[in-house]
């Protein structure tokens, strides 16, 4: 019953700083996107449902960083604080070891990695994908707002559009001229009786389709004229991707299933991206609980540490981290590094080092080589009058 209650106020102090940290690091991060938000809302029409619906889109790419980050700094607040109030002297002097008090906090680093596991395999590409289509609808919004009946309008560079009709409602053009230099070479030039704006959900363009046209060509050598029943032009910033084409499929859009499904059906080059993506996912979920070890070994020893020191810390923990990863990725995909090897090396290491730091704490031994021994809670012998 002791040890529960025990338990049960260590974890709410846990939570505690858990959700603030989460809330803080989150609105940084959130800021840092605000600006481009911003300015999508001055270009484009968008309502306020839909902008909730944006914010909603970018919070697990969002929860991916900050709730490891967040579990850090709670961890380091928390012991940090005991340490500092000299309440770790009191539970020890009572019988209750650091390792018990630790084992609330390290199963809650467990459920912390699950949900992170969640977020990074499951919620993140659900977000991006429902972004992107978000995208793809707004563009065509403003595509179709930027148009006038009777009027030679620029949605893009280098392409120009013109219609006799507009119907913003259904995108139905009619009577369309096109010149389109967005090759850099000679415009193409295509006449139409009739078009159509609508957003390709397979490859995420935006497509005119046109019927009943011609389509002029020259260059130097040649003029080709070519007439066609149905006709699609891609008002995307990219080019129209193929079935064959690498960037067809975005593994960012891709959950675990979908990822280990399209896996063995992609070119090996691909393959190995495609890897190596699943690899930083897992490792990423996979951290907390390196975290909390760590993070228990230096806030016990690091006894003087106020609350912005519990900050700077968990940042560069973080930090050095998440720069570790990504190195390691880029390694593996450019310079050819095992994968298996170069992607669970920064865990491994950290798991090491917060085990190590973690079991020197427990028997009482300073963290590196030959720092003072902390004070013993025995205490010392009375001294015997001098005679």
């Amino acid at each position: 019953m002791r040890n529960l209650r025990i338990h049960r106020y260590l974890l709410r102090e846990l939570l505690t700083s858990l959700m603030l940290g989460l809330g803080l690091f989150t609105l940084v991060i959130l800021l840092g996107r605000l600006l481009k938000l911003m300015e999508l809302v001055v270009d484009s029409p968008i309502t306020l449902t839909a902008l909730l619906s944006l914010f909603g889109s970018l919070m697990p790419s969002f929860l991916v960083i900050t709730l490891p980050l967040a579990f850090l700094l709670a961890v380091l607040l928390l012991f940090g604080r005991l340490s500092g109030d000299s309440e770790l002297v009191a539970f020890q002097a009572a019988g209750i070891g650091l390792w018990r008090l630790s084992s609330g906090v390290l199963l809650t680093s467990l459920v912390v990695a699950l949900l992170t596991g969640g977020l990074t395999l499951y919620a993140e590409p659900a977000g991006q994908a429902h972004l992107q289509r978000q995208l793809q609808q707004l563009a065509l919004e403003g595509v179709t707002l930027s148009l006038k009946a009777q009027h030679f309008s620029q949605p893009l560079a280098g392409l120009t559009l013109y219609a006799d009709q507009v119907d913003r409602a259904s995108g139905q053009l009619s009577g369309i001229f096109i010149s389109d230099a967005r090759s850099g070479r000679q415009p193409l030039v295509v006449l139409a009786r009739r078009g159509l704006l609508h957003s390709d959900s397979s490859s995420g363009h935006l497509l005119l389709h046109l019927e009943q046209g011609v389509l002029h060509r020259s260059d130097a050598e040649r003029y080709q004229l070519l007439r066609f029943a149905r006709y699609d032009i891609d008002l995307s910033l990219r080019q129209p991707a193929t079935d064959s084409d690498a960037e067809s499929v975005d593994v960012r859009y891709q959950n675990l299933p979908q990822l280990l499904a399209r896996l063995p059906q992609l070119p090996p080059e691909k393959q190995r991206s495609w890897r190596a993506e699943l690899h930083e996912r897992l490792s990423l979920a996979l951290c907390p609980p390196a975290f909390a070890l760590l993070g228990i070994a230096l806030a016990v020893r690091n006894q003087r540490s106020s609350r912005s020191g519990g900050f700077a810390l968990a940042l560069l923990i973080f930090l050095l981290y998440y720069l570790s990863l990504s190195a390691a990725k880029t390694l593996a995909l450019e310079k050819n590094w095992p994968l298996l090897a170069s992607l669970w090396t920064p865990n491994l290491l950290f798991y090491l080092a917060g085990g190590l730091l973690f079991g020197r704490v427990c028997r009482e031994r300073p963290l590196l080589g030959r720092w003072r021994r902390p004070r013993s809670l025995t205490p010392p012998p009375a001294r015997k009058p001098a005679p």
